[in-house]
């Protein structure tokens, strides 16, 4: 699959093997707010997030490419972070694009059919990917979209996803 600056989308159901053994090998992970971030050059975004899990060489990464490869074949340029959105982000979340060529997310916590990701050409709402655990969604990474319905009060109930931007080498 090519992605291209227009508007492109993929959902794939099922995505990791075991998604409660991928839950169990992130539960370690620390988590900060963007005040907080070791990574000061991350820009603006509501929630908790990872530093990136490549960096780390987690190895939840190895696991993310050997599953997204027949999707998005050999990215050589990927970050992969984990990000916790909580009800109380709900107000500061916006429509945004993201850098580089591809973005996703892989849904982690439990399935929330009042959460979604949602897409858009200017202000028009044009798709609505709801939150299904262990359902990916990758998108062309300058398509405006946000993240709706966050819910969950601390990181253990929260809105938790696997976040990834990527280009093409």
């Amino acid at each position: 699959m090519i992605f291209t600056k227009k508007n492109t989308i993929v959902v794939i159901d099922d995505f990791f093997s075991d998604i409660s053994e991928v839950n169990r090998e992130l539960d370690d992970v620390e988590q900060w707010s963007v005040m907080d971030h070791p990574d000061k050059n991350m820009g603006a975004w509501p929630g908790y997030r990872s530093t990136n899990l490549v960096l780390l060489n987690h190895s939840i990464v190895r696991q993310f490419k050997m599953c997204a490869y027949d999707y998005l074949g050999g990215l050589t340029d990927m970050m992969l972070y984990k990000h916790t959105r909580l009800s109380s982000d709900e107000q500061r979340d916006y429509i945004h694009s993201d850098g580089g060529d591809i973005a996703g997310l892989v849904y982690l916590s439990p399935t929330n059919l009042d959460s979604s990701t949602r897409f858009y050409d200017k202000a028009d709402m044009i798709a609505e990917v709801k939150f299904v655990q262990n359902r990916a969604v990758f998108f062309t990474a300058a398509m405006p979209h946000r993240a709706f319905g966050n819910h969950g009060e601390d990181l253990q109930s929260g809105r938790t996803t696997l976040n990834l931007f990527a280009r093409y080498m």
